[in-house]
């Protein structure tokens, strides 16, 4: 009993605690009686989604009552399917067949209108300015054949659209020209080359055509159409 009594005494200090606490929760109990219920988050969040969806609406309606011109002025941001509709894949493929398909000088064109050509992509156009250039330019069409990845099928269809004009090939003095120089033209093979060079510090100058074609026979078959890039 004594200890219980003990327990139930209290200081000075531990009497003013104890009325500060039951005045605060007096307080709060009087604070709730009088305050107002305040509305749930999910109910107000229900009634602006409504809002929301109202406005939406009501901006639809009035957009499609709307003519063209105050459509495309409307403050609502609102996407028109009409005034960016992705035009067709048919349309696209009709405005590529109407697109004429240039005819080309072999000799002068460019890669970049190279690949405006059926069959001709920029790998290809790039193959063909290069071998042009090895050549000294073409001379005949059947040389673009030589081309690599150029086959026949390819060969057939791009043709239509390309001629050679009235160009000068770019000649080679076969007398004068360095090793180097005459061994990077496609229609010489090193051995060739080293036989030119060895009649050249033996014999002296190549006279002509027919003399050189004899001479290049004894190392193998020689290009007819090598003949228009030399010179004596």
């Amino acid at each position: 009993m004594e200890s219980f009594q003990k327990w139930l005494t209290f200081n000075k200090g531990e009497r003013i605690a104890i009325v500060t606490i039951l005045v605060a929760i007096l307080i709060l109990i009087v604070l709730c009686l009088f305050h107002s219920p305040r509305q749930s988050l999910d109910e107000a969040s229900l009634h602006n989604l409504d809002s929301l969806l109202a406005l939406h609406q009501a901006a639809i309606e009035e957009r499609a009552s709307q003519p063209k011109e105050s459509v495309e002025s409307h403050p609502f941001p609102i996407k028109a399917n009409t005034a960016f509709e992705r035009p067709k894949k048919s349309e696209r493929v009709g405005e590529r067949a109407k697109k004429a398909i240039p005819v080309v000088d072999l000799n002068t064109v460019d890669s970049t209108t190279l690949v405006e050509l059926p069959q001709i992509g920029p790998y290809s156009a790039m193959r063909i300015i290069e071998y042009r250039e090895r050549l000294g330019g073409f001379v005949d069409m059947e040389q673009l054949r030589e081309v690599k990845g150029m086959d026949s099928a390819r060969f057939a269809i791009a043709t239509p659209y390309i001629n050679i004009g009235e160009v000068q090939p770019r000649s080679l003095d076969v007398n004068r020209a360095d090793f180097k120089t005459l061994l990077r033209h496609p229609y010489l093979s090193y051995e060739q080359v080293k036989r030119i060079f060895n009649h050249r510090e033996k014999k002296g100058m190549i006279k002509n055509w027919n003399q050189l074609e004899n001479l290049l026979k004894e190392e193998g078959e020689v290009n007819p159409l090598l003949e228009p890039y030399l010179k004596y």
